[in-house]
């Protein structure tokens, strides 16, 4: 009998080495993760789905300068409005641990009878790595946005 729990200890320790093995050798780039991260959000975002955005926003979120973005603020926002963003450009610039992306903006939405269809020309949105996790112990980056400039002051509605 503990001859079969060492055993079976030992395949479960091999089992998970071999995870995160396996995960090391075959994470993405940087630029697709971030480029996941931003198609992710995006998704969940016209969806309606608050928790899909949240999570690929850091907590000290600053939008034109402004920090301290109200997160519940921009769950119901994004409940109730469910915008469609369409990133024109999807040119990711590296520099270590944070990277940006330049690029003009549409955004569609509708809430409380209006309607709102426009095209920001230039929006710089910053991304910075942070340490997570995957399946509780395997080590990856995670790619955040961390700040939004829009080029003539756009304010979300939220």
């Amino acid at each position: 009998m503990r001859k079969a729990v060492w055993w079976g200890g030992g395949a479960l320790v091999l089992a998970l080495i071999g995870m995160f093995v396996a995960s090391m050798l075959n994470q993405p780039s940087d630029k697709q993760l971030i480029l996941q991260a931003l198609d992710e959000s995006i998704a969940a975002s016209r969806a309606g789905r608050p928790g899909g955005v949240l999570e690929y926003l850091s907590r000290n979120l600053t939008w034109n300068g402004e920090e301290g973005a109200n997160r519940m603020e921009i769950a119901d926002y994004i409940k109730r409005a469910k915008p469609e963003v369409t990133v024109m450009h999807r040119e990711v610039v590296q520099d270590g641990d944070t990277a940006t992306i330049t690029t003009p903006v549409n955004v569609k939405l509708s809430m409380l009878g209006q309607s709102m269809d426009e095209t920001l020309d230039r929006v710089t949105i910053t991304f910075a790595a942070e340490s997570g996790t995957k399946n509780l112990i395997i080590p990856v980056r995670k790619w955040r946005i961390t700040k939004v400039d829009v080029e003539g002051g756009f304010t979300p509605p939220y």
